[in-house]
């Protein structure tokens, strides 16, 4: 941007006069307007105050480096490419300032080495440069947080309300870990999001946390995974990574080799759908098998559902059984039957 040139001597009053008419330009008498006649719009002093500062600070900048007699750098190739010289430490540091207010990180980093070279061949310290550095960095450093938490505020702000879907999960596991997978879906067969964004994973000793964002059916939904473990797992040896369209694995280590009977803490009914992943259960079920002690993973599954189960088994349920009077009048009628082997003897002789 080209600096602004010199303003026209007069030019203010120029304009006033071509609109209100001498007394605004400061001369002729007071009765200039006539009577009744409604004054139109003219740059009073407040006005003239406003239009001089917006011009200062426009062509601020590049007046001085004008005045300073340097030139005006408009990109960080043409101050690169001007550096080819040897500035001393009183052309660095508004060049340093420049180039970072600007983020010209490569300038600067130009500028820096530079100063250090010169300054290791003289012999002299970088304590000046070096503060200056640390004051700018700071302050940009604050700026932008500053700017990351408005955004997002804002960004939590406009995801307030939405629907949220508890994922479904599957799982599988071998001595050492836990191999979990995550669809973002009510049900594993369910459609669900294809993309899902801002995906936050949270790994601790106890729980399994995730969060993102996603759109089905046009939709913008909230997907969500917040359960807690049977046992403890090791979060720096935990990893996880998006599979497959609509998919989220991840591994969890054990802290002790063992083999989970279920995958949650509580026994209760859990709010979203849990299925066993059978591709890795096939996978791992003979290392399974072997570090438990030769007990099928299956078998065992079975044996504690039969223990948590409080409904008694059929050979309970077929307890004696109750003879009722009208039974027993039955009973006693057909006794008193004459027996059919008598009857056909007799008739017989």
């Amino acid at each position: 941007v080209a600096p602004p040139g010199p303003m026209p001597s007069g030019s203010f009053s120029a304009l006033a006069a071509a609109r209100c008419g001498p007394r605004a330009s400061g001369s002729g008498p007071a009765s200039a307007m006539r009577p009744g006649r409604r004054r139109p719009w003219c740059p009073g002093l407040v006005s003239r105050a406003a239009a001089t500062a917006v011009l200062l600070l426009e062509g601020l900048p590049l007046l001085r480096a004008q005045e300073a007699g340097g030139p005006v750098w408009r990109s960080e190739r043409e101050l690169l490419a001007h550096l080819g010289g040897t500035p001393t430490e009183a052309d660095e540091l508004p060049l340093l300032r420049l180039c970072i207010a600007r983020s010209w990180w490569a300038a600067a980093r130009e500028l820096v080495s530079r100063a250090h070279s010169r300054n290791a061949a003289a012999g002299s310290g970088v304590a000046p440069l070096r503060d200056e550095v640390t004051s700018l960095l700071t302050e940009v450093k604050h700026q932008a947080d500053e700017l990351a938490s408005y955004a997002d505020t804002t960004y939590r702000d406009q995801t307030k309300g939405l629907d949220e879907v508890h994922c479904a999960l599957q799982w599988a596991q071998n001595s050492s870990a836990v191999f979990l997978g995550v669809r973002y879906a009510t049900r594993w067969s369910a459609p669900g999001a294809i993309e899902v964004v801002d995906v936050k994973v949270n790994m601790t000793t106890c729980c399994f946390e995730l969060s993102g964002f996603g759109h089905h059916s046009g939709i913008k939904k909230h997907y969500t995974v917040d359960i807690g473990l049977f046992a403890d797992i090791d979060p720096q040896r935990s990893s996880w990574s998006a599979a497959s369209v609509g998919r989220l694995a991840a591994t969890l280590h054990k802290t002790s080799a063992a083999r989970w009977p279920r995958l949650l803490e509580s026994k209760s009914k859990s709010k979203r759908q849990i299925g066993t992943w059978l591709d890795m259960e096939e996978k791992w079920a003979d290392e399974l098998k072997t570090a438990s002690g030769g007990k099928s993973e299956r078998g065992e599954d079975k044996s504690e559902e039969r223990t948590a189960t409080t409904s008694p088994s059929r050979s309970k349920r077929r307890g004696k059984r109750v003879t009722t009077p009208w039974r027993k009048a039955c009973e006693k009628r057909w006794r008193q039957l004459p027996d059919s082997s008598s009857s056909s003897s007799s008739s017989s002789s």
